[in-house]
């Protein structure tokens, strides 16, 4: 499918209507936010716009723009929401919990008791069984220190037992020694820890972080989706449900935690269900120069991983970027610059073996604006064989050209980019935001 990038698979409608009357527009979504909030959103696309989130639903996000016009886009064409209000937090917290789906608390105050930790960060409580605790650190640790080296060791190393890591002075330097044994009770005074034969009572102020052993094997949910806030929490979901007060994240361990409107940093819908071309490595890349090399077969070996392709710049070292005469059908600049995608030459034919379970390719698709006018190719999408998309691009073209097609059940990608009226002259093709979509 074939479309121009001002046109993107999203739906957004411009209502021009009193804010009484936005919840009509989105059933899915519950009455209205307690907090509004001022925001970048970034589209599957790559395109962004910034506005002010006025109601937000499962599968619909509404949007106060610039001059004053609402927009409503299906949460499923968003990629990221980017709060740009800052929250006030006094002070902040300095416990950090990790969960065993990798998912980050912070907590100001901690305590253990039966088996459940209760956190405390603000004015809500949180409660957690240990089970789907992978460790606490009770101490912040110093950035490229030797602390901060023997912590990474100590928890890339899976243990056998339960950890308790005591922060030490020796030879006037801090260290930290981890003891094996059982984790106990602990509070804002002690640490209840059994190792060998022995039960003892920690004092707190010693101890620097706390790692919890699991039995391998526990299978967790499916990403979804990665939510952050204002207090450094990263919470790796399955699932949210929005409310008037906030929203409700499930984590992949389960566990289900309240997020207020006024701590959200960003929500990401492209963890889980987004991979970049640019992360994956290519089984195959081929290109044959305008003028045969001298050399032979290793000479344009050494070339072709040279100057075939570049991944987040130009050929010039530059950033990627696209050109648009409407200025992106009146969203932006003239010329839009891209943190993501790829750099090809004409005649270069390159092949991914695709990971299962996405559905989609897209993309945007132009010739370097730098060579403009010049520039001439074919594009050849093809799938386990089959034609996916083909067309020419232009250092002419008004416009850039938008991809979105179906992979599903394909497992080998190939991409061809060959001459097209004016051999190699100006063949530099952007390919912005390649990825691939569950």
């Amino acid at each position: 499918m074939l479309r121009l990038v001002g046109f993107p698979r999203r739906i957004a409608r411009t209502l021009s209507i009193t804010l009484i009357l936005f919840p009509l527009a989105m059933a899915a979504a519950p009455s209205s936010l307690a907090q509004e909030f001022n925001a970048r959103l970034t589209f599957m696309d790559g395109t962004a716009i910034d506005g002010r989130v006025v109601n937000l639903g499962e599968q619909a996000c509404l949007v106060r723009v610039s001059n004053g016009d609402a927009q409503e886009f299906a949460v499923e064409d968003i990629a990221r929401i980017a709060v740009l209000d800052e929250a006030t937090l006094s002070p902040p917290p300095q416990i950090e919990v990790r969960c065993v789906d990798g998912s980050t608390l912070m907590a100001r105050e901690a305590t253990a008791q039966g088996g459940t930790l209760k956190l405390t960060g603000g004015s809500a409580t949180v409660e957690l069984e240990s089970r789907n605790i992978d460790w606490v650190r009770l101490q912040a640790l110093p950035g490229e220190s030797q602390l901060a080296a023997t912590w990474d060791e100590i928890v890339a190393n899976r243990p056998t037992a339960d950890i308790l890591i005591v922060r030490r002075e020796t030879d006037g330097e801090m260290r930290l020694n981890p003891v094996e044994g059982v984790l106990g009770d602990w509070d804002g005074e002690q640490v209840h820890f059994k190792f060998d034969e022995s039960e003892i009572d920690v004092p707190v102020a010693r101890v620097d972080s706390l790692v919890y052993y699991h039995p391998p094997g526990r299978r967790l949910s499916e990403l979804r989706g990665v939510v952050t806030t204002q207090r450094g929490d990263r919470y790796q979901i399955r699932s949210w449900e929005p409310k008037v007060e906030g929203f409700q994240v499930t984590l992949q361990s389960g566990v289900s935690l309240d997020v207020p409107w006024e701590l959200l940093d960003q929500i990401d819908f492209e963890a889980g269900r987004v991979q970049s071309l640019v992360d994956l490595e290519p089984t195959t890349l081929d290109w044959t120069p305008f003028l045969e090399p001298t050399g032979g077969a290793e000479r344009l070996a050494l070339l072709t991983t040279l100057f075939a392709l570049e991944r987040n710049q130009s050929f010039s070292g530059k950033p990627l970027t696209l050109f648009s005469a409407s200025g992106f059908q009146g969203t932006g600049d003239r010329v839009r610059v891209y943190s993501r995608g790829l750099a090809m030459r004409s005649q270069t034919r390159i092949v991914y073996r695709l990971p299962d379970g996405f559905e989609r390719l897209v993309g945007v698709l132009g010739i370097d604006p730098d060579v403009r006018p010049r520039g001439d190719v074919t594009v050849s999408i093809r799938g386990d064989g089959q034609v996916l998309w083909e067309g020419t691009l232009s250092g002419s073209d008004p416009e850039p050209t938008g991809i979105d097609v179906s992979v599903e059940g394909i497992a080998r990608l190939t991409v061809e980019i060959g001459f097209g009226e004016g051999a190699d002259l100006g063949d530099r093709v952007h390919w912005c935001e390649p990825r691939l979509i569950k």
